[in-house]
C-alpha cells in the first residue's frame, strides 16, 4: 500500500517487510518512545503507532476509551493488515493492543498472528495499577519520573502537556472492565519482567483465558527494561513473528463456494462463514497447518485454493 504516511504510524510502512509489529505508545505517551528499537528485525518491520492526543497529534483529542481507539486504528491501518502482522502493547496499551484483536475477530477481518502484552494483568482482572487511584499531583510526578526514563528534561510545560495525556489514558484503562475476556484465535504471548515492581509477572495468569494459544514468558528486568528494546524481547518477537520468505494465503471462488461449513469444522482458527454463508479465511498465515491443508482438500466444490 502507498499514498503517504497515516496519520496514526510515524513512517510508511516498508512494502518490501515480510511481516509488520505495530507497537502502541504506554500511557502518558506518544509513537517516539520506540526510538531506541530497529526499524527492522530480519523480515519483520517495527511500526510505531501514534494515536491521537500526543506528539505530532497533540491538536486531536485524545480517545476515550480503548474501544474508540481500536476502531480508529483499524479504520487507518486496515490496508497493511495484508501479511503476517502483531500487536505489541506495554502497560495500559497491552489492553487496546488485546482490544484492538477483538474488535478484529469479531468483524471477521484479518487475524494478528501473535498479541504481544507486557507488563499489565488481563483485562477480567482489572483495573489494575498504581495510576487509576492516584491524585492529579502524584500523577503529574509520576510523568516526570516517565519523562526522566526516555531521556528527557520535565519542564512544567511538557509535564503538564505530557499530564493531560496521561489523565485521558488512566481514564480509559479505568473504564476497561471486561468480566467474561473475549478468547482469541490468535497467541497472546504475556510477556512479565522478573523485576517489574509496578506489575509483577505472577499477576498476569489471567491472560491465559484470553486466547486459544496463550503464550507466558518473563524477561529479566524492571518495568520500563521494554524501552532499550532488549534481545530477549526482540527474540520472543522473532519466535513468534518473524518475517518469512513464503507467504500462504488462502483464496475463495465465492461462485462455487456452498457454504457446506467444511472449512469451518477442519481449521477453525482459519476459516469462518459470513453473513452470506460463505467460506471466509482468517489470513494470511506465516505457515498453513495440517488442517487448513485439510480444509482445502476437503471443499466438497474446489472453492478453496492454497498458493504460496
Amino acid at each position: 500500500m502507498s499514498g503517504g504516511k497515516p496519520r496514526w504510524l510515524l513512517h510508511e510502512p516498508d512494502d518490501s517487510a515480510e511481516a509488520r509489529l505495530f507497537c502502541l505508545p504506554y500511557s502518558g505517551c506518544g509513537a517516539s518512545m520506540y526510538r531506541r528499537w530497529p526499524r527492522r528485525l530480519g523480515g519483520l518491520e517495527i511500526c510505531p503507532v501514534q494515536p491521537p492526543g500526543r506528539e505530532n497529534r497533540m491538536r486531536e483529542p485524545a480517545y476515550g476509551t480503548y474501544a474508540e481507539l481500536a476502531a480508529d486504528l483499524i479504520a487507518s491501518l486496515a490496508g497493511y493488515f495484508d501479511r503476517p502482522f502483531g500487536f505489541f502493547g506495554h502497560c495500559g496499551s497491552a489492553l487496546s493492543a488485546y482490544e484492538t484483536a477483538v474488535q478484529l475477530e469479531a468483524a471477521h477481518g484479518p487475524q494478528p498472528t501473535a498479541v504481544f502484552v507486557s507488563s499489565q494483568v488481563a483485562p477480567q482482572d482489572g483495573p489494575y495499577g498504581s495510576y487509576v487511584t492516584m491524585s492529579d499531583a502524584e500523577l503529574r510526578d509520576e510523568v516526570g519520573v516517565l519523562i526522566r526514563q526516555m531521556g528527557g528534561t520535565p519542564t512544567p510545560q511538557l509535564v503538564e502537556l505530557c499530564y493531560e495525556v496521561m489523565r485521558a489514558d488512566v481514564g480509559a484503562n479505568a473504564r476497561y472492565r471486561i468480566a467474561e475476556p473475549a478468547v482469541l484465535r490468535a497467541p497472546v504471548v504475556a510477556i512479565g519482567w522478573d523485576a517489574d515492581t509496578n506489575v509483577d509477572h505472577r499477576l498476569m495468569g489471567g491472560w491465559a483465558a484470553c486466547s486459544r494459544d496463550p503464550v507466558a514468558v518473563v524477561l529479566s528486568g524492571a518495568h520500563f527494561q521494554f524501552l532499550d528494546a532488549p534481545a530477549d524481547l526482540l527474540d520472543v518477537f522473532a519466535a513468534h513473528l518473524a518475517g518469512t520468505r513464503q507467504t500462504w494465503r488462502v483464496t475463495v471462488d465465492r461462485d462455487v463456494c456452498v457454504g457446506s461449513g467444511t472449512c469451518t469444522a477442519a481449521a477453525p482458527h482459519a476459516f469462518v462463514l459470513d453473513d452470506e454463508d460463505k467460506s471466509t479465511p482468517l489470513l494470511p498465515l506465516l505457515e498453513p497447518d495440517e488442517s487448513v491443508r485439510l480444509a482445502v482438500d476437503m471443499c466438497p466444490t474446489a472453492a478453496l485454493r492454497l498458493t504460496i
